[in-house]
């Protein structure tokens, strides 16, 4: 075995470096206009053809 597979916890995540990262405004607004399209989709189309439907 390597000195690799010895390696304590400690010393293996020696060099594991977890940062996170912000969501862009931009990113945040793109998925804003998403949800608030899908649900004025859902409210506009889908409930009245639905009252049709059932």
């Amino acid at each position: 075995m390597t000195d690799a597979d010895n390696a304590s916890a400690q010393e293996e995540a020696q060099y594991h470096t977890y940062e996170t990262h912000r969501i862009p405004w931009w990113m945040r607004a793109i998925w804003l206009g998403f949800w608030l399209f899908t649900i004025g989709y859902f409210v506009t189309n889908l409930i009245p053809a639905a009252k049709h439907y059932f």
